[in-house]
């Protein structure tokens, strides 16, 4: 049997350009995760969108603790958003998402299953279903 690690704290990073019309679903989807005690935080980069996209991240989910919205004024790349994500999260396990990509509820369950038996990464395959999962133990 394994010991669990502990409750995991996971970090949703989503670098965003001109998304208005799909970003929305995207962290809804995020957020609607089945939690079962887990901790999440999303980072929201919106790296300088000509669209909607930062304004209504920024109306729908300002309020939302559990959401980071950070802003760059021009467009610098996903690599510096994402990167800039990584910097203003405090979780212990960064999850990448573009901004088009949904997961089902139970993803974050899935992958906190791997991690609890002591896996160093998941790589977990997103627009498949049922989602499969490729588990690296680099003991």
């Amino acid at each position: 049997m394994f010991q669990l690690v502990k409750n995991m704290r996971y970090s949703f990073i989503i670098p965003m350009f001109n998304e208005e019309y799909d970003i929305e679903a995207t962290v809804d989807s995020v957020l609607a995760q089945e939690l079962h005690n887990l901790e999440i935080e999303v980072i929201l980069i919106d790296d300088g969108s000509k669209d909607g996209t930062y304004k209504l991240c920024r109306d729908k989910y300002g309020a939302n603790s559990a959401v980071q919205i950070l802003h760059n004024q021009e467009n610098c790349g996903v690599s510096h958003a994402r990167n800039t994500g990584v910097k203003a999260s405090s979780g212990d396990v960064v999850i990448f998402l573009n901004a088009d990509e949904l997961v089902a509820p139970d993803f974050l369950f899935r992958i906190d299953q791997h991690y609890q038996k002591h896996a160093d990464y998941v790589f977990p395959q997103i627009v498949t279903q049922p989602m499969a999962c490729f588990v690296i133990d680099t003991d």
